[in-house]
């Protein structure tokens, strides 16, 4: 997920009839988003939805645990 994406976590995607979706836009607030969303279906007769792209890189994110190695040099000590 590029740095644009992580800043721009709602999109507005178009519904396709062959059970895809396009992107149409990317926006940082829900709001910005929605209001996008109020004017494109006013315009035209397409099927459009608002969703949250936040969590899809989230996870892999995540630092995994450390390794605890104090035991180890501890042992070495002694």
């Amino acid at each position: 997920m590029s740095y644009f994406e992580r800043l721009h976590p709602w999109c507005l995607m178009t519904l396709m009839p062959t059970l895809q979706h396009r992107l149409v836009a990317r926006f940082r607030h829900r709001h910005e988003a929605e209001a996008h969303l109020k004017i494109l279906q006013q315009m035209t007769t397409a099927r459009y939805v608002v969703v949250f792209d936040g969590a899809s890189e989230a996870v892999s994110d995540v630092a995994q645990p450390r390794r605890r190695v104090e035991h180890e040099t501890a042992d070495r000590n002694r």
